[in-house]
């Protein structure tokens, strides 16, 4: 937060320095006009405060940061990455920001803690989902009303579907072993 009221602070001096040098020049020169300062000041401004944001990584399961995946979920920032523990982990989870979950080395399970859920319901665009053994839901992983997600290297299995995509367009899935399922992919009104 310091960091942030230092930063601010150097943004304001350095717009009262060039707003004062601009000035005096539109005071010397007839040339130079008010909209002229005025985009120069809000060019300042705006690349002053594009902070490239930083992705970070959370960590599930034996010595991580949390002991289920909903935990990390709720935890995470847009554009984090969750990186699972091999292991099996009971729970349904439902994703609502951008985020890539990913299995860590082996293949974690992932089993619905109730099987009349969805094992993962993504309710986000932009979510990744890739290395997991998903089992035991409605669906293992369901896509609703979303865009941009991608489903990869998954092995879904036990599920009355495999991946069901609701509402949804502009998904991939793809790499993924959808045998053992009452459907592997089941859509409405998806493309």
């Amino acid at each position: 937060f310091v960091s942030y009221i230092s930063k601010f602070a150097l943004v304001v001096s350095v717009i009262q320095l060039i707003t004062g040098l601009i000035g005096l020049a539109m005071q010397r020169s007839k040339l130079v006009s008010k909209s002229f300062l005025l985009a120069a000041v809000a060019l300042i401004v705006l690349a002053t405060l594009v902070v490239p944001a930083s992705a970070a990584e959370l960590t599930v399961g034996t010595g991580g940061q949390y002991t289920t995946i909903q935990q990390a979920v709720n935890a995470a920032k847009s554009g984090d990455t969750i990186s699972i523990a091999p292991g099996t982990y009971t729970e349904n989870v439902v994703v609502d920001k951008p985020l890539t979950i990913t299995a860590a080395s082996e293949r974690p399970t992932v089993h619905a803690a109730d099987a009349s859920k969805d094992v993962f319901l993504l309710t986000s665009p932009g979510v990744h989902i890739n290395g997991l053994t998903i089992t035991g839901g409605e669906s293992g992983v369901k896509l609703q009303n979303t865009s941009k997600c991608v489903v990869t290297n998954v092995f879904a299995q036990d599920n009355v579907r495999g991946v069901y995509l609701s509402y949804s367009t502009e998904n991939e899935v793809s790499n993924n072993n959808l045998a053992n399922n009452g459907y592997r992919v089941y859509g409405d009104y998806a493309s």
